[in-house]
């Protein structure tokens, strides 16, 4: 048996096997954890409490996650039945505490919670989870079904732990979905997961190996998104050469993919620093003409029209310039660069005849 404390105020409990999902919330945190729960809900709010049963099968996962509001009452997880439960790990943000749990026996164990206001047990519920034989599964939902892939149901859970910045157990439950699901969709995003919190530690060799190995060993469109990783990586650690021919190769090898605008940009941005002006503006006009839809085109469409208008005289077209501010500002209405594409756009019309 295991006892864990967790202190907070008007507590929301939700025990789930890990197929559940949350349907009524608005928490930015539980995110992920909405898209998660699809299978079977809990919901106990003060003293009131309805489900007492849960089924599972042998191998699969269950989460007690306690989300709560306020700091003047506290919920007490007081038994955990340890021969047919495997504790997995613990997190705990401002929001929620989640407790991960794998069923690793057959047979029937026992959760009990309590929830304490004012020193005071205000309910105390138990939960028998029965846990079945794998290809016995029953669900305690009925008419309800099971839409996620184990590899999906996993990578959900570290998605959520990663956004509640719980870094370390987002990682472990990442690493989790590469051993297990090598060569699958989410085993892919998970690597590009591992590169990206590196990042946002500022581990830099450990992100660029992350997105390496996924460029190399990933496919579809999560291979091509480690490679535009990668190159960003390298751009941040000022290596320039290599982010260029990460941003190049990714277009001339998947010509296709949705990052191939994206891409395109962000070499534009590298010559530029390069002080390749030329390269950069050719760069820019292939990827406005070729993609039409990508994350970075009203980006690219403003930079093309600076090099146009400052970038020096190598590239100095005014009235290159003029025409893909009007560009912007047509297509881009509410773009963060509306106003200085308006200003310099009412400049050139000032200053210089001939340019439409």
């Amino acid at each position: 048996m295991m006892n864990l404390f967790f202190r907070n105020l008007t507590a929301i409990i939700i025990a789930a096997a890990v197929l559940a999902a949350q349907t009524n919330t608005n928490s930015v945190t539980n995110a992920a954890a909405e898209s998660l729960f699809q299978e079977m809900t809990y919901v106990e709010s003060g003293i009131t409490g309805e489900l007492k049963e849960i089924t599972t099968a042998m191998g699969d996962d269950i989460m007690l996650q306690i989300v709560t509001t306020n700091f003047s009452s506290y919920v007490r997880l007081t038994e955990i039945d340890t021969n047919y439960l495997e504790f997995v790990s613990m997190t705990r943000d401002k929001m929620r505490s989640q407790l991960l749990l794998k069923a690793h026996k057959e047979g029937t164990a026992q959760v009990s919670v309590e929830l304490i206001e004012d020193l005071t047990v205000r309910s105390a519920t138990t939960y028998r989870v029965t846990i079945t034989p794998p290809t016995k599964r029953e669900t305690a939902v009925v008419g309800k079904k099971d839409k996620d892939t184990e590899d999906r149901r996993y990578y959900l859970i570290a998605m959520d732990l990663f956004k509640a910045r719980a870094y370390a157990e987002a990682k472990e439950m990442f690493n989790r979905v590469v051993q297990k699901f090598t060569g699958t969709e989410f085993s892919g995003k998970s690597i590009n997961a591992l590169g990206d919190i590196a990042m946002a530690q500022s581990n830099y060799s450990e992100a660029l190996a992350n997105y390496k190995r996924g460029s190399e060993t990933g496919t579809g469109a999560e291979r091509e998104r480690s490679l535009l990783s990668l190159g960003r990586c390298q751009a941040e650690m000022k290596d320039l050469s290599k982010a260029l021919a990460s941003f190049l190769s990714l277009e001339r090898l998947y010509p296709d993919s949705v990052y191939a605008g994206d891409a395109l940009f962000f070499a534009a941005q590298t010559m530029t620093a390069m002080k390749n002006r030329n390269g950069a503006v050719d760069t820019l006009s292939r990827s406005i003409s070729r993609y039409k839809q990508f994350e970075k085109r009203a980006e690219s469409i403003y930079l093309l029209a600076s090099l146009y208008d400052k970038g020096g005289s190598e590239v100095r077209d005014l009235a290159a310039a003029h025409k893909y501010y009007g560009e912007y500002i047509t297509q881009y209405p509410s773009g963060p660069q509306f106003s200085a594409a308006l200003e310099r756009r009412t400049y050139l019309d000032k200053n210089f005849i001939n340019l439409r």
